[in-house]
């Protein structure tokens, strides 16, 4: 069995927006974060693809609020043709069919945390990924 390599890192913007992303790279990755009591926009860069791999899916979550929108970016370019509105709190909601799926060797990831409404405590994304 091959073990996964974690990290944590934490971004705090001026403007008070704090992120914390979460990197599990397991034999199939999987590259998120979470953003904690969002008040505004952000699209920070999570990961830098070391090898050529494929998105599979992408996931939101939101804790709390009335509603959230996010999305995610292969090498800026959206995965999802729109983007996820996250109506449900405490509920994993599937981001749908991947545009721009095939992911080249040094492509960035970005988390697009788009907008926010009711105060949710905080928002999640996660993005799966195969390797050839």
């Amino acid at each position: 069995m091959e073990l996964s390599t974690y990290q944590r890192t934490r971004i705090k913007y001026s403007n008070g927006t704090d992120i914390t992303v979460s990197l599990s790279l397991p034999r199939i990755p999987t590259v998120g974060g979470v953003i904690l009591n969002p008040t505004s926009a952000a699209t920070p860069v999570i990961w830098r693809a070391p090898y050529a791999c494929t998105v599979t899916n992408v996931r939101g979550y939101r804790d709390g609020g009335t509603g959230a929108v996010v999305n995610a970016n292969n090498n800026g370019v959206p995965l999802l043709a729109g983007n996820l509105s996250l109506v449900g709190a405490d509920a994993w909601t599937d981001g749908g069919a991947i545009t721009g799926a095939a992911v080249a060797s040094g492509n960035a990831i970005q988390l697009q945390f788009v907008s926010f409404a009711g105060g949710p405590n905080y928002v999640a994304i996660q993005v799966d990924l195969t390797r050839p």
